[in-house]
C-alpha cells in the first residue's frame, strides 16, 4: 500500500479555527457520534487529523455507500469547473461504448 504524504499547515496559517475544529470534536463527542478519524484539509494542506480506537492511519475499513457522495461532489465540481456540462448526454462522453445504429 502506498503511502500518501500531505503537507501539513497550522489551521490558522490557512484561514480555519482552531476553535472551531475543538468545539466539533467536542460535538461529536456530546452527541455520541463514532468517528473512526478526523482529517481536515484546507488549500490542499491538513491541518488537522485524529484517530478513534480501534481505528488508526493504516486501519483499512469498508466505506459503505461513501463512493455515491464522494462522486456526487466530484461531479458538481466538475460541473462548476466547466470541466462538464449536466445537460450533456453521458453517451456522448464514451462514444467507443455506443451500440451500432446509435441509441434510440
Amino acid at each position: 500500500m502506498s503511502k500518501i504524504q500531505f503537507e501539513k499547515a497550522a489551521p490558522e496559517s490557512v484561514g480555519v479555527s482552531s476553535k472551531g475544529i475543538e468545539n466539533f470534536l467536542k460535538r461529536l463527542k456530546r452527541d455520541g457520534i463514532d468517528m473512526h478519524s478526523v482529517l481536515i484539509m484546507r488549500n490542499r494542506k491538513l491541518v488537522f487529523e485524529t484517530y478513534y480506537a480501534p481505528y488508526a492511519r493504516n486501519t483499512l475499513h469498508r466505506m459503505f455507500s461513501i463512493s455515491k457522495t464522494l462522486t456526487g461532489i466530484a461531479i458538481g465540481m466538475l460541473a462548476d469547473d466547466k470541466y462538464i456540462d449536466l445537460d450533456e448526454p453521458i453517451c456522448g462522453r464514451f462514444p467507443e461504448c455506443e451500440p451500432e445504429g446509435g441509441f434510440h
